[in-house]
């Protein structure tokens, strides 16, 4: 398979930090590029994640949670067997 240059502009921080990667993987940065194309091409898909971002209400019930989990309120204990649990359940 012959290989021909391509050129790509990008941010020149993100490209020294990639190069960095491809240094301590023992790799390319050409060989982590194509990689990433050869997948692209075979799933026939980009993907582009945004993070996910609670609305109010869900942040609002994190929260809390949260809150319970550091003063250790709703809580359930920790089972050794199913029976155990079994048992727990059903004397809620």
């Amino acid at each position: 398979m012959s290989q021909i240059p391509v050129t790509i502009k990008i941010d020149a921080q993100l490209k020294e930090e990639a190069q960095k990667l491809a240094k301590n993987l023992g790799l390319s940065l050409s060989a982590i590029v194509e990689n990433k194309l050869r997948q692209a091409v075979q799933e026939r898909r980009i993907v582009f994640e945004e993070p996910l971002i609670p609305n109010a209400r869900t942040a609002k019930q994190l929260r809390a949670i949260e809150a319970d989990v550091k003063a250790g309120r709703n809580l359930s204990p920790a089972f050794s067997t199913i029976a155990d649990l079994e048992t727990y359940l059903n004397k809620l």
